[in-house]
């Protein structure tokens, strides 16, 4: 049986560059190993075509049982198929905003795909297209994918009401995935980093894409997670996440562990990593006696605990955003119309933890 907490160590193992191949070949040929629950978490995190070709690139496809080894190839050829489609419409928009001149970036894993960072494309696996544009530009880039086969998103009457790090959704008439057209990169506008008119400045153009600097790409990675994905809140590590950083450290070695403590979301992050990769380099301000090191290491290996712990935190989290808009509920009469008809939808958000 193999436990949450070898399940992590498992996949962490799969994913890393630097774990020993002959001693995961021997973890994952045991009898005893149960893949249901590697296949269940990678599920999860969105990492299951990248754990069929890191095996393969590792030459550790053998280990796999028949009928799964089947199932994840036909998986990732999918996915490779749907990514290859989502880069021609990121060409197709990169060109169309291009000739108007509008100020654009690409975000995240469509950043990554564009710029060749994967040696095959079905490595990732991507939701959306992500980009952020110039605040005097964005109006125009909206319209322009509107009168270009897109359709805008139809969001909850309570969208208008709050500021949001995007603008509707845009979902394509014949393409795979939405488009966001971010204003700024968290969720949160008293977020001071990575500021949005400074990612631009510093872009840079690779395969006929504006993608951010090499810099800019780790810090976005890493900061997306722990703070629009809360990993920060919930103490949490994202495999997606992970990987796409070990992927950006390995393609730009001049990378410094320095350049990644500039603040306590990218500490924090690093050190979670530091428990379950052996790519990330401990430090002395990595000490493995800290007391966060081992509350993280904790909550993996006590799975019943972990989850007591971030049922807590998501109800905190819950009850903040509660009060929040019944106070606007209270003294806007707008809101609480559009709430008291979208309140199916609300109690339905209520019910499901996120976490």
């Amino acid at each position: 049986m193999v436990t949450p907490y070898h399940a992590h160590k498992a996949i962490a193992s799969i994913l890393s560059f630097k774990s020993d191949s002959v001693l995961l070949k021997k973890i994952l040929s045991e009898p005893s190993f149960d893949w249901d629950v590697i296949v269940e978490l990678g599920s999860r995190h969105l990492i299951l075509p990248t754990l069929y070709i890191r095996l393969k690139q590792k030459s550790l496809l053998d280990v796999l049982p028949l009928e799964l080894k089947e199932y994840l190839e036909e998986l990732t050829s999918i996915n490779r198929n749907r990514n290859l489609s989502l880069l021609n419409d990121v060409k197709e928009i990169s060109k169309l905003f291009q000739i108007h001149s509008i100020n654009h970036v690409f975000l995240k894993g469509m950043a990554l795909l564009s710029a060749d960072y994967f040696k095959d494309s079905g490595e990732r696996m991507i939701a959306d297209i992500d980009l952020l544009v110039d605040t005097k530009d964005i109006a125009k880039a909206y319209k322009l994918l509107l009168d270009n086969n897109f359709d805008s998103a139809q969001e909850s009457p309570l969208y208008k009401f709050t500021e949001h790090k995007h603008l509707p959704r845009l979902i394509p008439k014949n393409g795979l995935a939405a488009v966001e057209i971010h204003s700024r990169l968290f969720n949160s506008k008293e977020t001071n980093y990575l500021l949005p008119e400074n990612l631009l400045l510093s872009k840079q153009i690779v395969n006929g894409v504006y993608i951010p600097s090499n810099k800019d790409l780790l810090q976005h990675n890493t900061l997306n997670w722990q703070i629009n994905d809360k990993g920060y809140y919930y103490s949490k590590i994202g495999f997606r996440s992970a990987y796409d950083s070990l992927i950006i450290l390995k393609a730009h070695q001049e990378s410094t562990f320095k350049d990644r403590l500039r603040n306590k979301y990218t500490k924090n992050y690093y050190l979670m990593l530091s428990v379950l990769f052996d790519d990330v380099i401990t430090t002395e301000t990595f000490n493995k006696r800290s007391l966060k090191f081992n509350y993280i290491k904790y909550k993996l290996k006590h799975q019943k605990v972990s989850k007591l712990i971030d049922i807590i935190l998501n109800k905190l989290h819950y009850f903040y955003i509660l009060i929040t808009r019944f106070y606007m509920f209270v003294i806007n009469r707008a809101y609480r119309k559009a709430a008291i008809g979208d309140k199916k939808r609300i109690f339905k958000i209520l019910k499901k933890p996120r976490i």
